[in-house]
């Protein structure tokens, strides 16, 4: 009786362990396998983003064998350098590296607009075009909310149009009586009453809620301005040429 229990038991025991190795090596199996599909999904963005052809991609990666190679150069077929997936890719690599370039982006602040209006604008758009990575930081530099009293009247009526009155109200509680006339003008009267009211009785905004306006706002003109449904860089804004 013994024996035949240890038998059992042996027994039990050899296909416990045999299922349990069985398991765990299926679970690596496809954790491998993710592991290099993944590997080789990013080296494909990173080739969309640089927009390499074949000779280009192949000679970065030698360390691949030929039939990998052409797998990696194909799945980066999938994927075109605008991409948001493939953008996030290359900011990770960016931001991991510990690239800084605020020193150039703060010359860029300075003296893009005294660069001159068509300057301006095709220098930015082709920045945008090869290192769209870096287009929140370029944006930084574009537009500021004092700015708005450049604007076309008809542009400005389209950023409200696509704003909050009351992100619209936060924004202008703390902007010139310039930027606030700019804004009035183009609403209804009974539109800009409504929003001269509403900033007369807010109470306290704080840093955090006004900031998170303002940034809503330009981001709206940037999107705006990069559809091309309005014009930030106008004759008001650097003058005649």
């Amino acid at each position: 009786m013994v024996n035949e229990l240890s038998d059992e038991r042996r027994k039990a025991q050899i296909m416990v362990s045999y299922s349990m190795d069985n398991i765990t090596k299926k679970t690596q199996k496809v954790l491998q396998e993710y592991l290099q599909e993944k590997h080789f999904e990013s080296l494909a963005k990173i080739i969309a983003y640089l927009e390499l052809d074949y000779t280009k991609a192949d000679e970065f990666l030698q360390i691949y064998d030929y039939e990998t190679r052409d797998k990696i150069f194909e799945l980066s077929k999938k994927f075109h350098k605008t991409d948001e997936a493939v953008v996030d890719e290359a900011d990770h690599i960016v931001e991991t590296a510990g690239v800084s370039c605020d020193d150039d982006f703060q010359i860029i602040k300075e003296n893009l607009y005294i660069g001159g209006r068509y300057f301006a604008k095709d220098a930015v758009h082709n920045f945008r075009t090869t290192t769209p990575v870096l287009k929140p930081k370029l944006d930084k530099c574009l537009f500021e909310i004092k700015d708005i009293v450049y604007l076309r009247d008809r542009d400005i009526q389209k950023i409200l149009r696509d704003m909050d009155q009351q992100q619209i109200a936060t924004i202008l509680k703390y902007e010139s009586k310039e930027v606030q006339n700019k804004i009035f003008r183009n609403m209804t009267e009974r539109a800009s009453k409504m929003l001269q009211e509403d900033i007369q009785i807010m109470g306290g905004i704080s840093q955090n809620k006004l900031d998170t306006c303002r940034a809503k706002m330009i981001n709206t003109i940037l999107r705006l301005e990069a559809s091309g449904h309005i014009e930030i860089f106008t004759k008001e804004k650097f003058g005649e040429l």
